[in-house]
């Protein structure tokens, strides 16, 4: 007896074959009218355009068959299998819308532009929900290749509707953000962390530098300038001191001019006051002996 998990991994395979299926008839419809498209010009006049427009519901049908072939879930390796299929399907699709867009003019000048319009605006929607299943539908813990091929294939197809839509003035829709995985955005997050810590060490050791060389700088000032203030005042003190010291030295060599003068005077004044004192006493002697005579 089958068990119950070999039943649903049968389930599965058969889903998952209808959608291969699915997948594969769709890109066939998408290249063939894509072809037409590049076949056509403005000589062919809207006649020929509407020839085009003819197909676009078959295309609409097969867009909307694989949304509901496509499984609302899949495990990694049936992820695997699944965006490698719908890659080439989103590059062709592209490559329709772009086509169209770059004879815009063409379509233009035969009257045909709200017609392509039209067609693009009722293709976007079923398109951007097959998007949105297969997207949706993959595994939490799918492995980074099978979120980034699902990424790339969400890039080309909105890329092209993007184009269309301008190219005609057709309005926009939305389409799906491929989630990455926390793995990949904690690593992100780490890596941001880690250089925002970088600058702010780098800041602060910056910082650090600067105002360490700023002390140091206004440090070596203000000893530049005291040693300048005691030199000044060294200078100055050993300026009163020379002044001091010649008033002393003049007043010194004063007083004993003046000593030497007074001494000088006092010894003439003695040596005068000898001789008068000498020449008193001869006369004296001369005259007592003039007397005895």
């Amino acid at each position: 007896m089958l068990s119950q998990i070999t039943i649903i991994a049968a389930l599965y395979s058969l889903v998952a074959a209808d959608a291969a299926g699915a997948i594969s008839s769709l890109q066939s419809i998408v290249e063939d009218l894509d072809s037409k498209v590049q076949s056509w010009d403005s000589a062919a006049g809207l006649q020929g355009a509407l020839v085009i427009q003819a197909d676009i519901p078959s295309l609409t049908d097969a867009v909307a068959n694989l949304s509901s072939e496509l499984p609302s879930s899949v495990d990694n390796d049936q992820a695997k299998t699944l965006v490698s299929n719908l890659a080439p399907l989103g590059a062709a699709i592209s490559a329709l819308l772009n086509d169209l867009a770059n004879k815009a003019n063409d379509f233009q000048s035969v009257g045909a532009t709200e017609i392509v319009k039209g067609d693009i605006s009722e293709l976007a929607s079923p398109a951007a929900d097959v998007v949105s299943k297969a997207i949706n539908g993959l595994p939490t813990d799918a492995d980074s290749d099978v979120l980034g091929s699902a990424s790339s294939i969400v890039s080309v197809v909105s890329a092209g509707f993007s184009t269309g839509a301008e190219a005609f003035g057709a309005p926009t829709v939305a389409w799906p953000v491929v989630n990455v995985g926390d793995a990949s955005a904690a690593a992100s997050g780490a890596s941001s962390a880690a250089a925002s810590g970088a600058s702010s060490a780098g800041s602060a050791a910056a910082s650090d530098a600067a105002s360490s060389a700023g002390s140091a700088a206004a440090s070596d000032a203000a000893s530049s300038a005291a040693k300048s203030d005691a030199a000044v005042t060294s200078a100055a003190e050993t300026s009163s001191a020379a002044k001091s010291s010649a008033k002393s030295s003049s007043a010194s060599n004063s007083t004993k001019t003046s000593s030497k003068s007074s001494s000088s005077s006092s010894s003439d004044k003695s040596s005068n006051a000898a001789v008068l004192t000498t020449y008193g006493v001869g006369a004296a002697l001369a005259g007592a002996v003039a007397m005895l005579l």
